[in-house]
């Protein structure tokens, strides 16, 4: 019998992300379709377009999982994490 293992706060940080990036590159897709180009960068989006990412993006990141802090103290997690690559 297989017992499942409790996820590592590394593996949910980068499923969060990769959920996160896959939202960006949906609403991109989407309005890159509407406009009949093939590329759009988030700065291209409309102001009503880029509140609609950021709700959604805010969707993922408000439930951080159990044990886990709020989105801001997420982010400078994250934001530190990445700092440390560079």
């Amino acid at each position: 019998m297989l017992v499942a293992t409790p996820e590592t706060r590394t593996e949910q940080d980068t499923k969060v992300v990769e959920e996160a990036i896959r939202i960006i590159q949906d609403h991109l897709d989407r309005e890159a379709r509407n406009r009949r180009q093939i590329l759009l960068e988030p700065k291209d989006l409309c102001p009503m377009q880029k509140a609609k990412l950021v709700a959604d993006l805010q969707a993922v990141f408000d439930d951080p999982g159990p044990g886990r802090g709020s989105f801001g103290d997420w982010v400078r997690g994250l934001w530190a994490s990445v700092r440390r690559l560079f």
